[in-house]
């Protein structure tokens, strides 16, 4: 193998595993594991072509996901058309805002040209820009790149690097977050939401943000940069690799040694002051969510005044995000970086503590993996969707019941195969647990499909058997 397919987390994936007894075509497995509907226009996939409220809405993770499958199953033309369009369409282009010191002076840049995360054809539907779908949507033009040489590809790519490359904590090693990359940039100054969680100035901006997922996207996206710029432009590609020497270094600070797992991520402030943020997703440890009285936990976060001290730490610990990371960096690196024994310890506290059964109407019972783990789902809050679009949600008086994790149709089918190529060679039996893995997310996805009759399954109606 190549030293760039390795890099690159979904080249090599799509032949059908023997393991199977039901071998699957690769168009038919994409079909199968996302409901492919595709606008004629623009040639982008619909994430959720099943959901009224949604239809036509393209998730960029899911997009770039589309494009990399399709440069592997050998359509490089069908990769490009989508690609061309998200590239050359200004109107869903959004402008963002980055601090950095120059000469001893304080400056607020411009960075123009990122992609919101979600968008219905030349509109913008979330308008949040995560460096996260940004980074797979560059991987997936170097994927295009590697196929076709056209240079308007790589130069995607390397701009959408730098841009990345602009959030990272670089200038003060005593900074808790020093290496880390912002989540995202600063939103328009005249929109006090913008760029921030929920849209809403009371959560966390994303540039104060320090998302383990997301940051583990960027780190993917730097690798496969240093390599495919080491004969191009030596320098940029050194620059790269110092930034992933960097985020090396952040990312033992937020992993928990006694769940064997990260935690989401980190906040700080945006000034010199304590803040104080609200955590909609947990109530207080000892708390139940289905009583109202019991709020959302508060995060107190402290300011930093120039002294080593720790990161503020994001207290949840989601599935993907490890995984993710453990994809990304390979069985050896990962116990190098966490401690030896870790990889394999992930995969036991996974069995343990994340793997859930799920119950279909027809009686079909299935084994997946849940967002978080089981003493978080416990204090997870439930909402309920309103408004016209069902883009509004409330709180209300239950626990949760239902599985109701959006990780699983991305998670289950993404990581699993990065898992597979980024090891097979290297580390065969960590390849094969994460295909034992796909094998029966696989199987699981037909079963809905089947259950519910639909090329779109409405994960939310699946309700657990135990916690």
């Amino acid at each position: 193998m190549r030293a760039w397919q390795s890099l690159f987390p979904l080249v090599f994936l799509c032949a059908a595993p023997s393991v199977n007894a039901d071998p699957i075509q690769n168009d038919e497995l994409w079909r199968i594991d996302h409901g492919i509907v595709r606008d004629a226009a623009s040639g982008l996939i619909y994430s959720h072509p099943g959901n009224i409220y949604t239809q036509g809405s393209t998730v960029v993770y899911d997009e770039a996901r589309d494009i990399i499958n399709q440069v592997a199953l050998g359509h490089p033309e069908a990769a490009k058309r989508p690609l061309d369009f998200l590239i050359d369409t200004a109107s869903i282009h959004k402008r963002g805002w980055v601090h950095r010191r120059i000469h001893g002076h304080d400056q607020t840049l411009i960075q123009d040209g990122w992609i919101p995360n979600v968008i219905r054809g030349k509109q913008v539907i979330e308008p949040l820009a995560d460096i996260g779908p940004n980074a797979y949507l560059a991987l997936a033009a170097l994927h295009v790149y590697q196929v076709t040489h056209e240079e308007r590809y790589l130069k995607f790519a390397v701009q959408t690097g730098e841009r990345i490359a602009a959030l990272q904590n670089d200038s003060d090693s005593n900074d808790p977050n020093y290496g880390a990359v912002r989540m995202g940039p600063l939103g328009d100054p005249t929109l006090p939401n913008d760029q921030h969680g929920g849209i809403n100035a009371k959560n966390p901006a994303r540039y104060h943000t320090y998302n383990t997922e997301n940051t583990i996207d960027s780190r993917r996206l730097f690798v496969a940069l240093a390599w495919q710029l080491q004969s191009q432009n030596h320098n940029l590609a050194t620059d790269f690799q110092k930034r992933i020497r960097l985020i090396d270094q952040w990312l033992p600070k937020i992993f928990d040694p006694h769940a064997h797992f990260f935690y989401e991520g980190s906040l700080e402030t945006s000034g010199s002051s304590d803040e104080l943020f609200t955590f909609g997703m947990l109530v207080d440890v000892g708390k139940t969510p289905d009583d109202l009285k019991n709020p959302s936990m508060l995060l107190h976060v402290p300011a930093w005044h120039g002294k080593k001290m720790a990161p503020f730490l994001i207290p949840a610990h989601p599935l993907d995000a490890t995984h993710l990371a453990a994809a990304a960096l390979g069985v050896a690196a990962y116990d190098q970086l966490l401690g030896k024994g870790e990889f394999a310890a992930l995969l036991e506290e996974t069995e343990r503590d994340y793997r859930v059964n799920a119950v279909l109407n027809d009686g079909t019972v299935l084994s997946l993996y849940d967002t978080l783990p089981a003493c978080e789902r416990e204090r997870m809050i439930s909402y309920r969707q309103t408004g016209a679009r069902r883009d509004q949600k409330i709180r209300i008086a239950e626990k949760r019941h239902d599985l109701g994790t959006i990780e699983w149709t991305g998670w289950v089918n993404h990581t699993p195969l990065a898992g597979i190529v980024y090891e097979k060679t290297q580390h065969p039996e960590v390849a094969r647990t994460y295909m034992e893995w796909y094998v029966r997310n696989l199987n699981n996805t037909r079963a809905i499909l089947r259950a519910q009759n639909s090329r779109a399954p409405n994960i939310f109606h699946l309700h657990l058997v135990n916690h």
